[in-house]
């Protein structure tokens, strides 16, 4: 019986010396040496992955599904019943399908045109640093743009106001050089440097109530004056990723919203669940003004939620009211003009 037991004890020494784990974090990468920080930082939150073999990749082109897979894991996407995007190479039951019908459901990807019309995604394909640029921008909305040049980005390349965006937004700031090499590859670790970039600016605070919040949602505009002159960032999320600019349209404190837009905060920027202040507003008592002021501020009324509604449906749904209607009409038609 002794002898029985040291065996097993002995083997079971062997098998986990020699066993390696499907599944490590960035910190067990065994290939990463750029950007570890930002690496980690999305493998934590279970964004990226590594293979089972204890790396990571990173040099590797980042094909346009992972692409897409990455984003909507980003925003806890869990619900994947969308239309048929009717794309030639992707058919219902086919891999990866689901994921990418709700991309285009939700608007950040279109896909690339046959030259007969048809519709094709081209799932395999590597992302180049244009596309990232496009797909980043719309999936997050981002909207605060200069003009930024790239010695390599000529003012009619498609991809030129979406890579002035990253650029404001300082996600990217393009090579040494001065270039921004648009049609070359996307990496895995340079994904992981943008998305890191991107999402440190709407990471939670580790006050689940931020202060800023906290002020708005008491009605407290002196207090929120306060902070914001103090520095504090106008977009700060709580727990669930909402923004004090989201709490002032549910608690229809206009002036508060008014100085939150004064000093920056960004109408675009959606919670955990994809909601937005434009849909805050939109609820009863549906507040027209801050409606207006919103949009005017860049808010973009066809933004889906998780579900994939937008402020369209929100407004239907919440009264049918026709001035609100006619408002994103007329606001959805002057961005398509701008786009």
């Amino acid at each position: 019986m002794l002898k029985r037991c040291l065996f097993m004890c002995f083997t079971l020494l062997l098998v986990l010396a020699f066993s390696s784990p499907t599944q490590v974090n960035a910190i067990g990468f065994t290939d990463v040496n750029l950007y570890k920080e930002e690496i980690t930082y999305l493998a934590d939150k279970g964004i990226i992955q590594g293979y089972p073999d204890g790396t990571f990749k990173p040099t590797q082109n980042l094909t346009r599904l992972q692409a897409v897979t990455m984003i909507l894991r980003e925003k806890k996407i869990t619900e994947y019943s969308a239309p048929n995007p009717n794309f030639t190479d992707v058919k219902p039951g086919s891999h990866g399908y689901e994921i990418i019908a709700k991309a285009v459901d939700l608007g950040f990807i279109s896909g690339k045109t046959n030259k007969d019309g048809s519709k094709y995604f081209d799932a395999s394909s590597p992302v180049t640093r244009g596309q990232m640029a496009k797909i980043l921008v719309k999936g997050y909305q981002l909207s605060k743009k200069e003009d930024v040049n790239f010695t390599d980005v000529v003012a009619t390349n498609s991809f030129k106001d979406y890579i002035s965006v990253l650029s404001t937004e300082n996600i990217t700031k393009g090579y040494s050089d001065g270039s921004f090499k648009p049609n070359n590859n996307l990496s895995r670790q340079h994904f992981a440097l943008f998305m890191a970039r991107l999402l440190a600016d709407r990471a939670p605070s580790q006050d689940p109530n931020p202060p800023l919040i906290k002020a708005t949602n008491a009605g407290d505009f002196e207090k929120v004056k306060a902070l914001l002159k103090s520095g504090v960032n106008p977009n700060v999320v709580d727990r669930d990723g909402k923004t004090a600019l989201y709490a002032a349209t549910s608690n229809v404190e206009t002036d508060i919203m008014s100085l939150l837009l004064e000093y920056g905060a960004d109408p675009n920027i959606q919670d955990n669940y994809g909601y937005y202040p434009l849909m805050g507003a939109i609820y009863p008592p549906h507040n027209i003004e801050m409606i207006r002021m919103l949009l005017e501020a860049g808010a973009n009324p066809t933004i889906k939620d998780n579900d994939g509604h937008d402020a369209f449906y929100m407004a239907k749904e919440n009264g049918n009211i026709p001035e609100v209607i006619k408002l994103l009409e007329q606001f959805s038609k002057i961005k398509g003009e701008n786009d």
